[in-house]
């Protein structure tokens, strides 16, 4: 019988582990490095280049520039955080039931204090995290007053807050105003919405450094404080089919942009000419084919079309002065744009959409719109904003936390621990994937109880026992054992004592 102080594992018996030192003196280190990986083996990958933090975000904000992609991230806050249907809230700072009265009173000074300045910033700060993975807001306030303000302009775009971790714990900042000039700040001063790490982003940082240190360590107050690296934005994945659509639509462009160029060679005979007469003959010449040139772009500036036919004489004698030469394949049916067509484009843009978890219809081509109108098209892909919708909220419940907890401090003189907090942070959610989920299973377990419930009336009318009743539950209707008996028990005829009483 082990002791009471000893841990068990799953079968009851006492927990036991091998210790580094066992573990480093056995030979698992030699057969380790049979098949190890090294970090500069990670970050040498071809497919991942390892880039410097200001080149990542560099293209984070390009992308999120284009149209598409700024649809889509649009969407995803959207969808995500929803809106009341009267005031458009989209955070609801309400009362556990379990709070008392004293708690309640303080979590609704708190949400009168906190919940507009916190809406106001909401989908700035949710469609800056999914771009770039963070997201940074300052914070003002005062002693016994708490938060006063709340500051999300371009003074903490993300490439500008270069925030500090120790073990993953967010713990400070620094602002950067030139290459020189870095402004520390605290965890009282800036909030981070900080977007779950799904996807490894190689970076060459100091923290590589530390690799061994922070591994090995096990005293977390120990840990360094390293520079957080660059992560958690939508568009990790969707790199790489974005630039594939941009070739995609350039190459496009670009073909027809060559096929209407029409450019033609002629060859002049000037053969028993005179030196004037060939002066004139080739000015005329030459000043024929600048009138047509001059013509054509002033239409095309103005905007206005050509309505009249152009005719130009060109005086000759004796043979033909004038015949072709080349016509240089931009004659009809010659169209360099043949080579490219719209499919092309349309590959590339529905892989993007699939890597950022949308439907194709939903970001601007109205030629498949009918998938997003009903016939399943976006549903199918519910899940994957329903994914995209939970780490959203994930990030945003801790920001707000945050900024509670600060607000707490300056007024109060101390903050809530995150099991004893007598608040929840809510989204009203109406047109999120996820909240639709939920919804359609609530609404599907309604109609399988209320089949239940008449299926079991016409057992009852049957006159089963409940023996039979068990076994029906049971192998026809393949319910648990533990349900089917719990459920027969209705069917149980009445003892004497029932009777009596």
């Amino acid at each position: 019988m082990p002791s009471p102080s000893s841990i068990l594992n799953a079968n009851g018996q006492p927990f036991t582990y091998t210790s580094a030192s066992d573990i480093q003196s056995s030979g698992y280190q030699s057969n380790t490095q049979i098949d190890a990986v090294s970090i500069s083996q990670v970050l040498s990958s071809f497919e991942m280049p390892s880039r410097m933090r200001w080149e990542v975000y560099k293209q984070y904000l390009y992308m999120m520039s284009d149209p598409i992609i700024s649809a889509a991230l649009n969407l995803h806050v959207t969808q995500s955080l929803g809106g009341h249907e009267t005031t458009g809230e989209v955070i609801f700072i309400e009362s556990k039931p379990t709070a008392s009265s004293k708690e309640k009173t303080l979590v609704t000074e708190i949400n009168q204090s906190l919940s507009t300045k916190i809406n106001d910033i909401a989908y700035h700060i949710g469609f800056i995290g999914t771009g770039m993975g963070d997201a940074y807001a300052r914070l003002y306030g005062k002693k016994g007053q708490g938060v006063t303000h709340i500051d999300t302009s371009e003074f903490y775009l993300p490439p500008l807050v270069q925030s500090f971790e120790q073990g993953g714990q967010t713990v400070g900042f620094e602002v950067s105003v030139d290459n020189r000039d870095l402004i520390p700040l605290t965890v009282m001063q800036i909030a981070r919405f900080k977007m779950p790490r799904m996807l490894f982003v190689p970076q060459p940082r100091a923290q590589y450094n530390h690799w061994k240190q922070a591994v090995a360590e096990d005293d977390f107050d120990k840990l360094p404080n390293l520079p957080a690296l660059v992560g958690g934005s939508f568009l990790e994945s969707a790199e790489k089919p974005f630039f594939l659509l941009q070739s995609a639509l350039t190459g496009l462009s670009s073909s027809r942009i060559l096929d209407s160029v029409r450019e033609s060679m002629f060859g002049v005979n000037m053969q028993d000419m005179t030196l004037d007469q060939q002066k004139e003959f080739f000015s005329r010449i030459s000043g024929m084919l600048t009138a047509s040139k001059q013509k054509a772009a002033a239409a095309i500036k103005n905007r206005e079309p050509v309505v009249e036919k152009i005719f130009h004489l060109i005086p000759t004698w004796r043979d033909k002065q004038l015949y072709g030469i080349d016509q240089g394949g931009t004659v009809a049916g010659a169209a360099n744009a043949n080579g490219y067509s719209t499919e092309d484009v349309m590959f590339y843009a529905k892989l993007l959409a699939g890597a950022l978890g949308l439907d194709l219809s939903m970001l601007g081509f109205s030629e498949i719109l009918s998938g997003g109108l009903g016939d399943g098209g976006f549903f199918r892909v519910s899940a994957q904003s329903a994914h995209k919708a939970r780490m959203l909220r994930q990030a945003m419940s801790g920001f707000v936390h945050h900024i509670i907890d600060v607000h707490c401090q300056y007024k109060y003189g101390g903050i809530f621990t995150q099991a004893d907090r007598p608040y929840t942070v809510n989204f009203v959610g109406s047109s999120s994937a996820q909240d639709r989920e939920q919804q359609e299973v609530i609404e599907r377990k309604m109609v399988a109880s209320a089949t239940l419930a008449q299926v079991m009336q016409q057992i009852k009318d049957l006159g089963l026992n409940e023996s039979t009743a068990a076994h029906f539950f049971k192998e026809q209707m393949g319910m648990d054992e533990d349900d089917a008996v719990l459920y027969a028990q209705l069917y149980a005829e009445p003892s004497n004592n029932d009777i009596a009483s």
